[in-house]
């Protein structure tokens, strides 16, 4: 178990001596109390992973029906293009 860090444990530890501003005593007292349950480093962690998770849904949904509209948008193409060349051979054909 480790000790406390308080404002006489540490310039004991350092054996320096304790008489030092108030800032510093609010630093150290600020460094002591426990972080609120949203502030925490796992709690941070936990909401960026769950964002980056539904992040990478939305982006393989977006993907998925990327590729659905240019397959379509290809089929669409390749008939048209039956279409004019069979068009061209039978206008070729009308020609004397």
């Amino acid at each position: 178990m480790s000790p406390r860090t308080s404002s006489t444990a540490v310039p004991r530890y350092a054996n320096a001596s304790n008489n030092f501003g108030p800032n510093s005593r609010t630093h150290l007292h600020q460094q002591q109390r426990p972080r609120p349950e949203d502030e925490t480093p796992s709690s941070v962690v936990r909401t960026l992973t769950a964002q980056l998770t539904e992040l990478k849904r939305r982006h393989r949904d977006e993907i998925s029906a990327l590729k659905q509209a240019l397959e379509a948008a290809h089929g669409e193409n390749l008939e048209l293009r039956r279409r004019l060349g069979a068009q061209r051979a039978l206008d070729n054909t009308k020609t004397p």
